[in-house]
């Protein structure tokens, strides 16, 4: 899970923005600890914020990634150099909406990298194989994870859950967020 940036979009520290009692960072967590055996916190900026607020996590372990400044691909490289196991989802960490069900149904995808979407869209968390990881690690060519994938068979998974899309990058994106929140907590 990715938590190095600056947040500069939105103009305040996003993993430590307050949801309906819980921080955003923590509300990305939570779909992935009944699934994951091991959940690795990429920190960056700010980084003591991200390491208190995640610290009671028992499967959560924090690694910082000193070149944060370079871009998230950068991120997602420190976070697979301590990777175990033989697949692994990888995520921004500002989507507080994905529902486990739907990381469940990617698990039951046998392929080399699997992509939610929804409505044609095509939304967060990636899984993938563990044997990619030393493609990334040894790609100086991408500039993205993304435009590394470009170049890969990618399964896509479709689902009706939203929350694949729903990232909160802007203050009006927050402001929806804790809107969605609140009438999902008044729906009987």
């Amino acid at each position: 899970m990715l938590a190095a940036g600056l947040s500069s979009r939105l103009g305040a520290f996003k993993p430590a923005l307050r949801i309906q009692g819980a921080c955003l960072i923590e509300r990305a967590i939570a779909p992935f600890t009944e699934l994951c055996d091991h959940i690795i916190v990429v920190t960056g900026h700010r980084r003591e914020w991200v390491d208190e607020i995640v610290q009671r996590h028992q499967k959560v372990t924090t690694v910082y990634n000193e070149n944060y400044h370079l871009g998230m691909f950068s991120s997602v490289k420190k976070g697979l150099s301590l990777l175990s196991g033989e697949r692994f989802f990888l995520t921004p960490g500002d989507f507080p909406f994905l529902k486990s069900s739907t990381l469940e149904d990617m698990l039951s995808c046998d392929s080399d990298i699997v992509v939610p979407r929804h409505h044609g869209e095509k939304g967060h968390p990636v899984l993938m194989k563990s044997s990619l990881a030393k493609d990334i690690l040894s790609d100086d060519a991408s500039p993205s994870l993304r435009e590394w994938m470009r170049h890969k068979s990618v399964s896509y998974v479709d689902t009706e859950d939203d929350g694949v899309l729903f990232d909160i990058d802007t203050h009006a994106d927050y402001i929806a967020a804790e809107r969605l929140i609140c009438r999902t907590a008044e729906a009987p």
